[in-house]
């Protein structure tokens, strides 16, 4: 019930204001501490909802940057390790 309570019902973008709903959740409960957590080991999204993390990558690690109170490098780590395992998960060896 707390994640449907933080929901922000005046987001036009209903997918994106469930998200930052879940990442706020996430960041209070949770221990999150960078974007590739939430999206691949709390909600798996990176996995079974690709195209929807990556749309929403860069507006999920700006408010995650505001939770956590990141300073801008740590802001661009957190992306830049999600889009590299977003690159990863695509590339396959042997």
């Amino acid at each position: 019930m707390e994640i449907i309570s933080s929901v922000d019902l005046k987001n036009e973008d209903r997918t994106l204001a469930i998200l930052l709903a879940e990442i706020r959740y996430s960041s209070e409960n949770e221990m999150l501490n960078e974007l590739s957590d939430f999206l691949i080991r709390r909600t798996g999204r990176l996995y079974f909802e690709k195209p929807i993390a990556d749309k929403y990558a860069v507006a999920l690690n700006t408010e995650l940057a505001l939770l956590l109170g990141l300073n801008e490098t740590e802001s661009k780590a957190s992306l830049q390790t999600y889009l590299k395992e977003s690159k990863d998960v695509l590339t396959f060896t042997e």
